[in-house]
């Protein structure tokens, strides 16, 4: 039986999409992999270099959930598991540190837990069903494909 990990905290912040990495998307460095989701979500190229600098990750979160602009034409079909997909795998690609701390988590489940009922990405510590996990699934497909 796999080692669950179960939430990105401590050893395994690396993990987060708030870890202080810098990642590429769509030819844009920014600060963190939830600048560049929140960033994706829109067409609106000033309102994304808005979101890439953001002082902080939250604060980068709070510009890509008020919708200023509308969001990205198919978003809510697979546009964003897409999106994530390819930030993530930008993520550990393209710095071996972290590819290496990644793959080190050898084949273990990865569940990203929070506390603010996103039962999407995670799998929210404050509901009684389980969540999606789509960070995970795909930080463990991630994976997967540098092994």
């Amino acid at each position: 039986m796999p080692e669950i990990i179960r939430g990105f905290r401590g050893k395994y912040y690396f993990l987060s999409n708030f870890s202080n990495y810098p990642v590429e998307y769509e030819g844009v460095f920014y600060p963190t992999s939830e600048h560049a989701f929140q960033a994706a979500k829109f067409d609106n190229i000033e309102y994304r270099k808005q979101i890439c600098n953001a002082s902080t990750p939250g604060e980068a979160k709070g510009l890509g959930r008020s919708h200023k602009f509308p969001i990205r034409k198919h978003w809510d079909d697979g546009l964003a598991i897409q999106a994530m997909s390819q930030i993530i795998a930008n993520k550990f690609r393209n710095n071996p540190e972290l590819k290496d701390l990644l793959l080190e988590t050898g084949d273990a489940i990865l569940v990203e837990t929070n506390d603010w009922n996103d039962d999407v990405w995670g799998d929210s510590t404050t509901t009684e069903t389980a969540g999606r996990n789509q960070l995970g699934i795909i930080l463990m497909t991630v994976r997967a494909s540098l092994s």
